[in-house]
C-alpha cells in the first residue's frame, strides 16, 4: 500500500472512530504499523550481526579450534597405534602381518600430523585476524519513533568506525606475517572498545526512552512526558558528541596512515576537537608525528569513555 493510501485509510478511520457509539480503528492500525516496523528492524538486525566482520571472524576462528581437536584426536589415536605395533614388532618379531599393519598405522600417523600442523596454521591465522579486528558491534534493539533519527545517526557513526578499522586491520593481517598488530592498530582497537562502551550507554538510554515510550498511557501523563524529554535531549547531544569524536577519529587516522605510508599528512583534525586532543608541533620527524597521532587516538578513547561515563 503506498504512503498516500495509508494516510487516506487511517484518517477515514478516525473519522469513523470519531462518531458516538462507533468503533475506532486508528490506534489499533498505528499499533500495528509499530509492530510491523519493531518486527522490520528485528530481522535487519539478526542480518547484520550474521554479516558481521568480526562476528565471521570469530565463527572461523572457532570452527578452527573444532578442526584442530579433531587432528589432535586422529594424532593421538596414530600414536597409540603405532605404539600398539612396534610393542607387537618387539614381542613377536617383523612378521607380514606385522609389517602392513605398520605401514597402515605409519600412514594414518602422517596423514593426521600433516592435518593437525594445517589446522594449528590455520587457527593462528584467525586469532590473528580476531585480534586485529575490532570487537563485534553492540547490539541494536528496535527504539520508540521518536528517537530513530538519533539512533540511525548513532548506526552510521558506528558502521563508518567500524568500516575504517576494519580496512587498517586487513592491511595489517594481509599475506602470512606473523608480527604482531602495530601501535597505531593496537591503539584504533582501544579506541574501537571505547566507542562501544558509549554506543552501549546511548542505547541503554534508547531503550529507557522507549520503554516510557510504550507505557506512556499507564504512566502519569506530565512526568511521563516530562522524563522522556529529558531522555530524548540527552539521546540527542550524546549522539552529536559521538559523532564528532568519531569524525576527529577518522581524520587522525587518515593522518597516521598517510605518515605510516611515507607519505606527507595533510589532514586536519576538525576544529571542535583540537583542543581535546593537542594540536601539532612543527618540525617534528615523521616518527615523532606518527607518535603524535596515536597520542590523539588515545586522548579520543578516553573523551569516548568520558561519554560511557555514566553507565559505570
Amino acid at each position: 500500500m503506498r504512503p498516500g493510501a495509508r494516510r487516506a485509510l487511517a484518517a477515514a478511520l478516525a473519522r469513523r472512530g470519531s462518531r458516538p457509539g462507533s468503533f475506532s480503528a486508528a490506534p489499533a492500525l498505528a499499533k500495528g504499523f509499530e509492530v510491523a516496523s519493531t518486527v522490520n528492524a528485528s530481522s535487519r538486525e539478526f542480518m547484520r550481526v550474521r554479516r558481521d566482520a568480526a562476528e565471521i571472524a570469530a565463527r572461523r576462528r572457532r570452527a578452527a579450534v573444532r578442526r584442530r581437536g579433531l587432528w589432535t584426536a586422529a594424532t593421538v589415536v596414530g600414536l597409540a597405534g603405532a605404539a600398539g605395533v612396534a610393542v607387537t614388532i618387539a614381542q613377536d618379531g617383523l612378521t607380514a602381518t606385522a609389517t602392513a599393519t605398520a605401514v597402515l598405522v605409519l600412514a594414518l600417523l602422517i596423514w593426521a600430523v600433516t592435518g593437525l600442523v594445517r589446522a594449528v596454521a590455520v587457527l593462528r591465522r584467525s586469532s590473528r585476524v580476531v585480534a586485529a579486528l575490532p570487537p563485534p558491534q553492540p547490539g541494536r534493539p528496535a527504539v520508540a519513533p521518536g528517537i530513530r533519527s538519533e539512533i540511525a545517526r548513532l548506526n552510521d557513526y558506528s558502521d563508518g568506525l567500524r568500516s575504517l578499522v576494519s580496512a587498517s586491520a586487513a592491511g595489517s593481517v594481509s599475506g602470512r606475517s606473523t608480527a604482531p598488530p602495530g601501535p597505531l592498530a593496537v591503539q584504533l582497537r582501544d579506541v574501537v572498545m571505547a566507542a562501544d562502551q558509549a554506543e552501549r550507554q546511548l542505547r541503554q538510554l534508547a531503550q529507557d526512552y522507549t520503554g516510557l515510550a510504550r507505557t506512556g498511557t499507564r504512566a502519569p501523563g506530565a512526568s511521563a512526558a516530562s522524563t522522556a524529554g529529558l531522555l530524548a535531549g540527552e539521546i540527542g547531544a550524546g549522539v552529536a558528541h559521538y559523532g564528532q569524536l568519531v569524525e576527529a577519529t577518522a581524520a587522525v587516522t587518515s593522518a597516521a596512515a598517510a605518515l605510516q605510508a611515507g607519505a606527507p599528512s595533510t589532514t586536519v583534525v576538525p576544529a571542535p576537537d583540537r583542543k581535546a586532543i593537542g594540536g601539532g608541533a612543527a618540525g617534528q620527524s615523521p616518527t615523532g608525528e606518527l607518535q603524535e597521532q596515536i597520542e590523539r587516538l588515545r586522548a579520543l578513547a578516553l573523551g569516548l569513555r568520558e561519554l560511557a561515563g555514566p553507565a559505570d
